[in-house]
């Protein structure tokens, strides 16, 4: 069994004009470092401990897991698969200036959920690429409690693929920036 601590990374000046990131590496902005220093110290009080911090290489995320891993003492690791997914024409902007800009891409899309992203990753893609992911935590880290430093979309997929979620109830609330999500993942038992 694994204990996963799921955490959003601290803000950006990006998540405070509510544009859509995704791969693009924007840093922290200072009230996102400082909450991130604050978060790390107040996870210090609590006696909380990981074994490992694993974080996105995005920026966001990596300035949050290394704050947090110096406050705590813990070496803190970078994995490619739970980088943010590509919104293609989405990126750098805003829910309103995406409408204004591609209005032919409305059909299919929310605020919430993007399935119509021609130029971006596919959400069966990267939920390919968080399957993945478990699959390397599961081979690598029996027993293990492990910090997870990511992005609101690889979460909701983590809370679908671990935690059972439906993906409707995934997307129901907004991830805030250092939330933190706990599931447990065990491996499958086979059948005799």
């Amino acid at each position: 069994m694994i204990n996963l601590s799921i955490l959003r990374h601290a803000s950006t000046d990006a998540d405070n004009k509510g544009i859509t990131l995704g791969k693009l590496d924007w840093p922290l902005n200072h009230s996102g470092l400082e909450s991130a220093k604050s978060f790390a110290s107040e996870l210090k009080k609590t006696g909380e401990s990981f074994d490992l911090i694993i974080s996105s290489p995005l920026l966001r995320a990596k300035q949050t897991a290394d704050l947090i891993g110096a406050e705590l003492s813990v070496s803190v690791a970078v994995n490619h698969l739970i980088a943010e997914r590509d919104f293609g024409e989405m990126s750098g902007l805003s829910w309103s200036e995406f409408i204004s800009k591609f209005p032919d891409l409305t059909k299919g899309n929310t605020p919430v959920f993007q399935s119509n992203l021609p130029s971006g990753e596919s959400i069966p893609d990267v939920e390919k690429r968080v399957q993945n992911f478990i699959d390397f935590l599961l081979a690598n880290f029996e027993s293990k409690s492990i910090l997870i430093v990511t992005h609101t979309g690889i979460i909701r997929i983590l809370k679908r693929l671990i935690g059972n979620v439906s993906a409707k109830n995934s997307r129901s609330k907004n991830v805030q920036n250092l939330e933190i999500t706990h599931l447990t993942l065990a491996k499958a038992i086979s059948p005799c």
